[in-house]
Formats: C-alpha cells, structure tokens, sequence
C-alpha cells in the first residue's frame, strides 16, 4: 500500500453529495475550489482515423504504432515498434507529436476500446495504425501528463462506452469521440492530479521490476540448484551425498479425479478447486486432504503445474501428483516445473500427456535432506514474490480508487 503521500494532501469536499451538479470531484487538494468545466471532445480537438496499408507495406520503411503499442500502456513506449513502407504523403497526415493521444478503435472485449496511449514527445518520421484515432488539441485545455489519467477515469470510461456500437467487435469511431464529454479543472489542479497519479504510477513500476528480479533471480538459482553447480551443505560443513539418477516414476505416482464443473455447480463453500487455469473457485466439499501436485493433462494449458492446498479438489482434465518414500513435496514441485513436458505431448486438436510416458523421464534427485533444504530456500523466494505481488494489487485498487474519486 502506498504510505508515501505529496506535501499537500487531497480532501473529501462537503459537496461531494452535489457532484453531477456543481462539477466538483469527491476527493480533491485543499487549495482548488472551483467547479470544473465540460466540454465535449470535438471542442477541445480533433480526431483522425490512423493508416492502413497492404501486407507487403509492412517490415520495413519507417516506425509504425500499432495496436498491440497501445493495449494497456498509458505512455507510448517507442522501443520495438514495427515499420510501414510510408510516403511523404504519410508521413505528414499521420504524423504524432508531443500531446497526441491515441484512442483504440475496435476491441473484441468491450472494455479495450477507447483505451488510450499518450505521446509525450514528436515522434520524426513515425505513423499510427488504421486501428487506432489520433485526438489532437485544438488549444491547450489539457495539461500533458492530465492525457495520461482523464481519460482512464470511470466518469469518462463510462461516457464513451455509451457511444460505441458492437458486432463481432466493439468499435467507436471519430464522429462518436467527438461527442464524449470530458469534464475537467483548471490547468494547475490538472497538473496537481497528475503529479500525485505519477508517485503511484512510479511505485507501481518500482514493485513490478522488484518482482521480475526476484523471478529472474529464482529462475537463474533453480537452474544451478538442478545442474548442482550449486549445492547446500550438512550442518556439520560436510557434503550431502551424491544426486542418484532415478526415473520420475521412481519419485512419485499418479490418481485421478472424475470432478467436472457442473459437479461443482451450486456447491459454495470454502474449499479450493483447482482447474487448467488455477484457482476457479471455493465449493463445501474437497478431495484431498493433504497438499499435493497437480498437471494439467489436456487442452491448451497441458503441461501446467500447480502446488495445490491440503483440503481442495482438481478438476478430471488435471493428473493429482503424490510421492513415494520421504522426497518433499515442495522440491518436486519444483523439479517438476523445471522439466519440459512438450515431448510428451500427444493428440491432435486436443493435446494430451500420459503419466505412463512422462514417468520415464529420467531425473537426478538428493537426498531427502538436501531436497528440504533447496525446498527451503526456493519456498523463501517465493514468499517474497508473492509479497510484492500483494503489494501491487494493493497498489493497483489504491490507484483504482483515487480515479474513481478524484475526476467527476
């Protein structure tokens, strides 16, 4: 959560019952008072339709924003952009600068059309995609990094979303655009708003890159663990002994579960089920009592592993995991996520794997000691990404409310 706020702190207004009426938001800095003004999109700016080209255009020539550029990113980033084959022509009536903002046309999931990327300088010689409008100011109404918030701000989401059509896609065009209210402050309280969105946005990219070191760190420590280029010692300095080659098979054994979703159906409760994807829900029943390993054994996910709680069930599309002799649970998890399963891969349209062939995969494993002790370490690691990861979904509904509250 994030603890670390500016200097000046934003209020709750005695108004904020009123709000459609005054144009003032719940959640505001103490020193602005004014009501906020509306215009519509065409009055600020205005729009064009992005470029579209043949096949062959493409892979060559000049920097091109695609769709994929803007998805999820509220600031354009320019590294990795494709090439168009673009003419002068082109060059200048798609041109993008310093302010412009890019709304997505068409989205198969009603709530990506309208998302927005902001391009915070003149991009030479770079154009835009037929999938994607360019809203470019008339005057200055809008503050440079304000583009980057007001328009991801439920009041206005809700407002375009309310202009656009659906068929096979949801689509919203120029004309449409033109017609969304934007409701906005003074040019110093936009600036105030975006200052403040910026530490958040900032300490949610600190906690994202803490998160890819920690699993890139985790990754790079299996991978010795498992080559045993890297090995613990006993408690009295000496060498654990040697890995002993064995097949999986020899390590542990396969059970099935016959549980379908309909089965599940209506059946509430507080006991996790397991399926291709994880987590799907919580019924009042479950199937095993202690924790266990569980593979998805067909369909897009095949291959899939997951660490599944003591008192849960899995779905009949998983294979349920257990061990032999004393191995630890968590250190076979882990041997089993650093195998490739693709290999074992059979079927068709519907891909399939078989414990009967996946067990003869042949595997190095310690003693049961030092499995506990890499288990340990590597459980440890896990803890803190998954720290991190709770820290950014805090963050991220932390963000969420302050858009809700601090636009009308």
């Amino acid at each position: 959560m994030i603890t670390e706020t500016p200097h000046t702190n934003p209020t709750v207004t005695s108004s904020a019952v009123e709000k459609s009426q005054t144009l003032i938001p719940q959640l505001r800095f103490a020193e602005f008072d004014s009501k906020w003004d509306i215009l519509k999109l065409g009055e600020i700016g205005k729009f064009k339709n992005g470029l579209n080209k043949d096949k062959k255009d493409f892979g060559f020539g000049h920097p091109f924003v695609n769709l994929l550029d803007v998805f999820g990113k509220s600031i354009l980033e320019e590294e990795n952009l494709d090439l168009v084959n673009a003419n002068e022509k082109d060059l200048k009536l798609y041109d993008l600068r310093k302010g412009d903002v890019l709304f997505i046309r068409s989205s198969v999931k009603r709530e990506g059309v309208g998302e927005t990327t902001l391009i915070l300088k003149d991009l030479n010689d770079t154009v835009y995609s037929g999938f994607l409008i360019r809203f470019r100011e008339r005057c200055s109404k809008l503050e440079l990094h304000y583009k980057r918030y007001c328009f991801t701000s439920f009041g206005f989401r809700k407002e375009l979303l309310s202009y656009a059509t659906s068929s096979a896609n949801t689509n919203i065009n120029q004309d449409s655009l033109s017609q969304v209210k934007l409701i906005f402050p003074t040019l110093p309280e936009q600036q105030k708003i975006a200052s403040f969105l910026s530490t958040v946005d900032t300490k949610l990219q600190q906690l994202t890159k803490k998160k890819e070191l920690l699993a890139q760190y985790k990754k790079g420590v299996m991978q010795q663990l498992f080559n045993q280029q890297l090995r613990f010692k006993q408690e009295d300095g000496s060498d654990y002994p040697d890995w002993e080659e064995k097949k999986l098979g020899d390590v542990c054994f396969k059970e099935s579960s016959s549980l379908t979703i309909k089965m599940a159906e209506g059946r509430e409760g507080e006991y996790l089920l397991y399926g291709a994807s994880g987590i799907l829900s919580r019924i009042d029943f479950f199937d095993q009592e202690d924790e266990y390993i569980s593979i998805v054994k067909d369909g897009s996910g095949v291959g899939k592993i997951f660490l599944c709680e003591a008192k849960s069930s899995c779905l009949g599309t998983m294979d349920i995991i257990k061990l032999l002799d004393n191995n630890d649970l968590y250190f076979v998890y882990c041997l089993l996520d650093n195998l490739r399963f693709e290999k074992y891969i059979v079927g068709g349209a519907i891909p399939h794997i078989y414990f009967k062939d996946y067990s003869k995969e042949k595997i190095e494993i310690p003693c049961t000691e030092e499995q506990q002790q890499i288990a340990i370490y590597l459980s440890a690691l896990d803890t803190k990404i998954e720290t991190v990861t709770q820290q950014i979904t805090q963050t991220q509904q932390f963000k969420k409310g302050l858009l809700q509250q601090m636009f009308v």
